[in-house]
């Protein structure tokens, strides 16, 4: 299984993004600490948002410690697929994750803050209200 993942995600830097992002998706969700680990080694942004986006594709509620972890990339895209990813987890702990992100933001002085509140704030709401 190992060497199917290795070879997708080489896929993803040799440009076959898609089907790669299909086959890696297919796999059990046994493969997600190696994506994860592959998410910490990648220096391009793109492939983190792709690897983030592959991750909350399995709705594992697992999976919130990393997505919670992937809201501090400076990466927008990035940023933006986790927060999608916590939103789709749902639940209270959704929404303490995204409370103190949102705490951060507020007295963290960091740019584009006043967006990503705004998106925070709609996610809450959606969490909240199903």
């Amino acid at each position: 299984m190992d060497d199917k993942v290795d070879y997708y995600l080489s896929e993803l830097h040799k440009g076959d993004r898609e089907n790669a992002f299909f086959c890696l998706i297919e796999m059990p969700p046994s493969i997600i600490p190696r994506l994860v680990q592959a998410y910490h080694s990648e220096s391009d942004p793109a492939i983190r948002a792709i690897l983030v986006e592959i991750i909350r594709q399995y709705r594992s509620p697992k999976t919130l410690r990393f997505l919670a972890e992937a809201l501090r990339d400076n990466d927008g895209e990035v940023w933006k697929t986790a927060l999608d990813g916590i939103a789709a987890l749902g639940g209270p702990e959704s929404i303490r994750i995204l409370e103190a992100e949102k705490e951060g933001l507020l007295f963290g002085g960091q740019r584009n803050a006043g967006l990503r509140i705004e998106w925070i704030d709609e996610a809450i709401e959606q969490i909240a209200n199903p």
